[in-house]
């Protein structure tokens, strides 16, 4: 997964966390005291998401490092190939190469589409 998509996918998660309801809130306030209630319950659902945003945060740290040293490692072993003037292409395994490329896309654009699907669910 790319880095652009991990956050996505973190930002779809951080979206569903909380456990503190605050819909329709506005609908039962007719005092002063009805209001401050209410923000007293944005408050806590904020900070409800703010602990779980944690975790995931870390979770996102995580995935970026994890992404960078996959980058590295394939940068490296592109300046090999390249220093060596390697045709990869003629390979004998090439093919298998470009087949797990294209399942690699294949499941990218999955996993877009379920975080696309699930961020929609959520709006509803």
């Amino acid at each position: 997964m790319k880095f652009v998509g991990a956050f996505f996918f973190a930002s779809v998660l951080l979206t569903s966390c909380g456990e503190v309801n605050v819909k329709d809130l506005d609908e039962d306030i007719e005092t002063k005291e009805d209001a401050v209630e209410a923000l007293m319950t944005i408050v806590e659902a904020e900070m409800s998401l703010e602990s779980e945003a944690v975790s995931w945060g870390k979770r996102a740290i995580e995935i970026n490092v994890r992404s960078s040293e996959i980058g590295k490692s394939k940068s490296e072993i592109r300046d090999i190939y390249r220093k060596k003037d390697w045709d990869l292409e003629k390979a004998d395994n090439y093919e298998e190469l470009e087949d797990l490329k294209e399942e690699a896309e294949d499941q990218e654009k999955e996993i877009a589409k379920e975080l696309e699907d699930y961020r929609d669910s959520l709006e509803d």
